[in-house]
């Protein structure tokens, strides 16, 4: 979407549309449809909206209930009659209203008042949904942006990530022990790099790294995330969470990766074998292949 287009002339439009198909070059927004609107004068609202609908239907809906529910807040306020209300998309599984749920962190059990989803009231919220909040039990003030609402004791909050990495184009090499800041769900939060695999991550290039964070977060496996500079602010890389609960690695080992590897490419009963047991990935294969449930 380009927007604000009301401010300048038909020449200037095509040109800023070419310099932003340009840049977009190579990234996976290389064919996305680029639409001119206005807010003022409301040109070109009508033709968002049909194309926002184009691409939906060619989504796989994310209404299906996997895990347990997780809403990543990223607004809290109050409304005069009804206390506190978060907002936030919903993930993975669904809330009801009178369901308790847990505010992470701290751990702070609340109880669901009231759920609403683009101004309607719902009884219940599903995966993909925009969803409001009515929280008792709390005051909006001891809420902020990147806490998250799930069941009580579904998850623990983490400061280690495991992650596989992939930097951007046309930036500087990323250095072991860079300090970066971690975007994951709504949160915002300082970090610094392990690179597990290699001393130092050039543009378009993949890498094992583990997240060390000044504070807890609350992710998941297959979690994705963005790590930008903190001055200036620029997106350097972007990645998937592995390991939420990591131990603390030590660089350059075979058997770290090995189990890396496995943990992101293995197959299903791999996978299972190796998260019960962390054993290496070698004697995942070797040893245990017996891990076949019937």
């Amino acid at each position: 979407m380009l927007s604000k287009v009301d401010l300048v002339n038909a020449d200037w439009l095509e040109l800023v549309r070419e310099e932003v198909r340009e840049a977009l070059t190579g990234s996976t927004l290389a064919s996305a449809p680029i639409v001119p609107v206005s807010a003022h004068t409301g040109a070109g609202l009508a033709e968002l909206l049909l194309t926002l609908d184009r691409l939906l239907d060619t989504l796989p809906a994310r209404d299906q209930v996997r895990g347990v529910p997780r809403l990543a807040i990223d607004r809290s306020f109050t409304i005069t009659g009804f206390g506190t209300v978060v907002t936030g998309t919903l993930r993975d599984s669904v809330l009801s209203v009178g369901q308790e749920v847990e505010l992470l962190p701290p751990g702070l059990r609340v109880r669901i008042r009231g759920l609403q989803s683009h101004q309607r009231p719902i009884d219940q919220g599903k995966p993909g949904m925009r969803v409001a909040v009515n929280l008792a039990g709390v005051h909006h003030r001891d809420i902020r942006r990147g806490q998250v609402l799930t069941l009580p004791g579904a998850l623990t909050p983490t400061t280690l990530l495991d992650a596989r990495v992939r930097v951007v184009s046309d930036v500087a090499p990323i250095a072991h022990h860079a300090a970066l800041d971690l975007f994951i769900g709504s949160s915002e939060t300082p970090c610094r790099l392990t690179l597990l695999d290699t001393d130092e991550l050039t543009a378009r290039t993949e890498g094992w790294i583990q997240i060390r964070l000044t504070v807890p977060v609350v992710a998941a496996v297959g979690d994705r995330f963005i790590l930008r500079t903190p001055s200036p602010s620029r997106t350097v890389a972007g990645g998937l969470v592995i390991d939420p609960h990591p131990p603390r690695h030590r660089r350059f080992r075979s058997e770290v990766i090995a189990v890396l590897t496995l943990r992101d490419q293995g197959s299903s009963e791999e996978r299972l074998c190796q998260t019960m047991g962390r054993w290496p990935a070698p004697a995942v294969h070797r040893e245990f292949s017996c891990c076949r449930y019937h």
